[in-house]
């Protein structure tokens, strides 16, 4: 019998767990994340995630906001951190 590893990120199958951990370790995760909020509003109107290699997006029920390739601070004067 083999045993076959299955990435978490994509589901690509492996024979060796070693491979499989560093093929894991190459996906970009969420690092953090912000709900952002319009004044006055008490539901967010759209949520800013950060990622492990320093990227970003704002997301919003309407799709991508916006992206960026370097790290952006969080804070915001109308935002609450999650």
């Amino acid at each position: 019998m083999q045993t076959i590893y299955k990435c978490e990120g994509c589901g690509k199958e492996f024979g060796d767990w070693r491979v499989c951990s560093d093929h894991e370790n190459e996906h970009v995760k969420i690092e953090s994340s912000q709900l952002l909020f319009n004044q006055g509003d008490s539901h967010p109107t759209s949520v800013k995630i950060i990622f492990n290699d320093g990227s970003w997006g704002t997301y919003s029920q309407d799709g991508i906001i916006t992206l960026g390739e370097k790290e952006s601070p969080l804070t915001t004067a109308n935002s609450t951190e999650d």
